[in-house]
């Protein structure tokens, strides 16, 4: 998984910044930002996550609040 890639493939809406390692689990915790709103994001990962998956699910989950806003 390229971090770099991820960016560009969402149009650097999601910057990443020190990626760490969990020591019990030895998973990856991504921290990234949402330039959107500039809301931090810290995700440990493992076996069964995808980030891209987590990514999606941000984007849609905003995207549903925001229309949910407008039809208020």
């Amino acid at each position: 998984m390229n971090l770099k890639l991820i960016e560009k493939q969402y149009n650097s809406r999601f910057v990443f910044s020190n990626t760490t390692f969990c020591e019990k689990t030895l998973y990856p915790i991504f921290r990234f930002t949402d330039t959107w709103d500039n809301k931090e994001y810290i995700v440990e990962s493992s076996t069964d996550v995808l980030l891209e998956t987590v990514l999606r699910n941000i984007i849609t989950d905003k995207r549903n609040t925001k229309i949910d806003k407008i039809l208020k």
